[in-house]
């Protein structure tokens, strides 16, 4: 019994690790896509277009922030991710 409580002791961190970085890594990606799209650097969107690429970037952000509550922040976050 004690040695499965010491081996979970062990996998825990390792698992928060590769589940923090199975969030993380598409959940930023999405946000870098949507605050992309959202500064409209071309003006080829609509005024539609660009709330919706702002409310996937809001929405984003306040679940990354939720990710972090749980999992604890990451070593280092981009600006762009809580604008």
């Amino acid at each position: 019994m004690d040695d499965n409580r010491y081996q979970g002791r062990e996998l825990a961190p390792q698992l928060v690790t590769e589940l923090s970085h199975a969030l993380r890594t598409p959940l930023t990606s999405i946000l870098v896509y949507a605050w992309l799209l959202a500064d409209n650097p071309r003006k080829n969107l609509s005024a539609e277009e660009v709330g919706f690429a702002t409310g996937i970037h809001r929405a984003g952000s306040a679940l990354l922030r939720r990710i972090d509550h749980v999992l604890g922040p990451p070593s280092a976050s981009p600006a762009w991710i809580s604008s």
